[in-house]
């Protein structure tokens, strides 16, 4: 049988399946962060009912937060200025090895680019289903069609997506937002490796 690696991935050719590694089994503290964070923001919290009346301006969008992950990672978020209908913000990484880079949203639609040229930014693909609930459908930047089905319940949104290669399962996709769209938690696992998140959350930056 022949063996290729993706990555951390392994890919047995005769099945057709990848063996990933088990990732942190931090079940625990993911759970009592998103707990936090609800608890924390409640009555600011988007529900479906918001999200179509989101409405930005220059005084009520955060200055400077920062966004932390599960493993001690940060990034800093200052904001820029206002274009259009889109708000601009500069967003260093806690590594010394990661140059800065550029973060835009209008609270509907978010996109990220490592130019400093505001026209670089354009949303992802996948921010078409942003919030649309139920079976919803995008096209990726190859062509390819992209499923995903979405819900929301008590303050978190949650996107399932099913991997195409046997043994990684469903992806699933966690966020809490603010009511001006802002992320406030996010999270991703696996239902091959369930008790394991790569999880974010913001706080003010110090």
């Amino acid at each position: 049988m022949v063996m290729l690696t993706v990555g951390n991935a392994v890919l047995l050719t005769g099945c057709f399946s990848y063996s990933l590694p088990k990732g942190p089994q931090n079940s625990a503290s993911h759970d009592q962060k998103l707990a936090d964070v609800l608890s924390t923001n409640k009555g600011n919290i988007l529900s479906p009912a918001d999200a179509n009346d989101i409405s930005l301006s220059i005084s009520d969008v955060p200055k400077n937060y920062r966004v932390m992950k599960h493993d001690g990672k940060s990034w800093t978020y200052d904001f820029l200025y206002k274009l259009g209908e889109y708000y601009y913000y500069k967003t260093t990484s806690s590594s010394a090895f990661t140059k800065p880079y550029r973060m835009r949203t209008n609270g509907k639609s978010t996109s990220h680019s490592y130019s400093a040229d505001p026209f670089h930014l354009r949303p992802a693909p996948s921010g078409a289903c942003k919030f649309v609930l139920g079976e919803c459908k995008y096209i990726e930047d190859d062509g390819d069609i992209t499923t995903v089905t979405n819900s929301y319940q008590d303050g978190i949104w949650t996107t399932k997506r099913e991997i195409g290669l046997r043994g990684i399962g469903t992806r699933v996709d966690m966020e809490v937002y603010d009511k001006r769209g802002f992320s406030l938690f996010s999270s991703t696992s696996y239902t091959s490796d369930p008790d394991s998140y790569s999880y974010y959350f913001r706080e003010p930056a110090s």
